[in-house]
């Protein structure tokens, strides 16, 4: 249905009052795409539903189509892990859409213990951390790194249901240094059962993906789920 504009004077037929001035209390098109090319100048207020994401969406005092609610995580997409690999890439993660992210990385099978790390999508050195093990109740460790190609998030151990990280990145797709912490669960008695990672990427490059590590033998199974925080 495209969308109507009435004017003085206009005689309405029924299918007009049907498909037009009832259905464009909230305005119904198939993409963004779509609804962009019908209404080039939005005004405050507009709500329109989309189909192909299935979401409410009005038009803000800052110029924008936000999501209709309050803002709060949003599930981007969901990679799964496959079958005996070292290195999983997840693409057109971030957008200009959301400013920070959580990522979770959880279930399969481990053929190994090893480390978890992070490289975002081009990059090739500047990321630099620190890591707190926690070994037991008031022990623990410290060790920095600096200028790595890729960034410790986590560890896992061999067997199922690892690895078992929670990382939460802010500003990737921004053109800025991007802040980095991690938590990650295992079951690795000497190394220590938690771990907690902080760092962050010295440059200030724009990046839309990144690639999941395993600095030891392979992973198996499991998925990395991708959220956003809506901007409110």
């Amino acid at each position: 249905m495209a969308y109507q504009v009435f004017t003085n004077g206009s005689v309405l037929a029924a299918s007009e009052i049907n498909e037009n001035l009832m259905n464009q209390a909230v305005i119904v098109f198939s993409s963004s795409a779509t609804r962009a090319a019908a209404i080039p100048s939005p005004t405050e207020g507009m709500l329109t539903w989309l189909q192909d994401t299935n979401k409410y969406e009005y038009y803000n005092e800052l110029g924008a189509w936000v999501t209709l609610g309050a803002p709060g995580l949003e599930l981007i997409k969901v990679e799964t892990i496959g079958t005996a690999v070292s290195s999983i890439p997840v693409a057109s993660a971030f957008s200009t859409t959301y400013d920070n992210y959580k990522i979770i990385i959880q279930g399969g099978t481990a053929s190994t213990t090893g480390d978890l790390s992070i490289q975002m999508t081009g990059a090739v050195t500047g990321y630099y951390s620190g890591t707190v093990r926690v070994v037991a109740a008031g022990t623990g460790s410290f060790t920095g790194q600096s200028n790595q190609a890729s960034m410790e998030i986590g560890r896992y151990t061999t067997g199922t249901n690892q690895p078992s990280a929670t990382l939460e990145i802010m500003a990737p797709f921004q053109a800025a240094r991007t802040t980095m912490t991690s938590t990650s669960i295992f079951g690795d008695t000497t190394n220590g059962p938690f771990r907690q990672i902080a760092g962050f990427l010295n440059n200030t490059s724009s990046y839309t993906g990144f690639t999941i590590l395993a600095g030891s033998g392979t992973l198996t199974g499991g998925t990395i789920s991708v959220y956003g925080y809506r901007k409110a």
